[in-house]
């Protein structure tokens, strides 16, 4: 079985590709180049539409669109029966506009794997960190040492905490 962990974000999101042999696959996809980022996590650029400070609806659905391309040129090679994707639900706890395009990103995420046949969890946030380090409330970086630890992991960039939370979606245990 390969189990898939989405952490989803119009600026930089995480995926984790967990494959029978325990071996891992991580990807960004992101609207910049981050610096210092360890070449083993695999960069996807997009060219994110912003019109100055204020995102536009129009500008939101084509930042989806060009991240939906990008994860289904990652996800090509794992359309099949025995795969399952857990992806991290969006936070209630949110505010202003991420209250709103988060969840429409989610949502978009989630039709987008049904429509290939995968099989799709929503794990929230707080489970997810109480799986990685036993507290439903950790931060960032408690969430970066514990997948650090647990693949023994170098030192990495502070910009990895999307995919250190897609790494622990793609151990999470779902029925």
């Amino acid at each position: 079985m390969i189990k898939i962990g989405i952490d989803p974000s119009i600026n930089s999101m995480g995926v984790c590709v967990n494959s029978d042999d325990e071996s891992y696959k991580y990807f960004l996809i992101s609207s910049a180049k981050h610096r210092n980022m360890p070449d083993w996590i695999d960069q996807r650029i997009y060219n994110k539409e912003n019109r100055g400070k204020k995102l536009h609806d129009e500008d939101i659905v084509k930042n989806i669109d060009m991240i939906l391309d990008e994860l289904d040129t990652i996800l090509e090679d794992y359309y099949d029966d025995d795969v399952v994707v857990n992806i991290e639900g969006p936070s209630y706890l949110s505010k202003g506009k991420a209250s709103i395009d988060l969840p429409g990103l989610n949502m978009c995420i989630r039709l987008f794997l049904y429509q290939r046949g995968l099989k799709v969890n929503v794990v929230s946030p707080m489970s997810n960190k109480k799986f990685a380090t036993g507290a439903g409330w950790s931060k960032k970086d408690a969430m970066i040492e514990a997948w650090r630890r647990a693949e023994k992991i170098d030192e990495v960039s502070s910009k990895v905490d999307d995919v250190a939370d897609a790494y622990w979606l793609s151990r999470f245990c779902t029925s």
